[in-house]
């Protein structure tokens, strides 16, 4: 949440902020990032999974990374499909993907040799699910999500995505 508690709201009124998280550490501190931060706005935080998200609904939700853990295509699907629930009609989603390897264009193939050594072999992280740009649209399009842009980095490696809800 800490990516929406830096945003400039100037100008802007009734914004409120509900942070979701399954892990109490990770909401108490971005409440402690919030005191500090004092932004404009209203902010809750829910202990929640995020496929059994609380009853409200959002205009906008926001999910920087979950499905890059999540192993199984249903689940993820599943995901977004919560998401889907808990928007307002014509509500946002914004939330990103890791491309498959074979897609990327690394600055520099030395670099990225060692960047995949440190992250499967030193650090060992589990968020190494990666789906194509033709997936990722169809489980969002399964959940009830339509597909308004994807933005690349310029690696192609971690694309931001956005979409609505039909």
């Amino acid at each position: 949440m800490d990516d929406l508690l830096t945003l400039d709201y100037a100008g802007l009124t009734n914004v409120a902020l509900t942070g979701v998280d399954l892990d109490r550490d990770s909401l108490d501190e971005a409440a402690q990032n919030y005191l500090r931060l004092n932004p404009p706005v209203e902010t809750k935080f829910v202990l929640a999974d995020a496929w059994h998200l609380p009853s409200e609904r959002w205009n906008i939700i926001t999910s920087n990374g979950l499905n890059i853990y999540v192993q199984d295509d249903e689940q993820c699907t599943a995901l977004y499909r919560s998401f889907a629930q808990h928007l307002e009609p014509g509500g946002i989603l914004v939330t990103s993907f890791i491309t498959p390897p074979a897609t990327w264009l690394p600055k520099s193939a030395a670099d990225l040799a060692y960047q995949r050594f440190l992250f499967s072999e030193v650090v060992a992280v589990k968020w190494q699910c990666v789906r194509s740009e033709e997936q990722t649209r169809q489980q969002l399009e399964n959940a009830g999500l339509g597909v308004v842009t994807i933005e690349y980095d310029s690696q192609r490696m971690f694309p931001a995505i956005v979409a609505q809800k039909k």
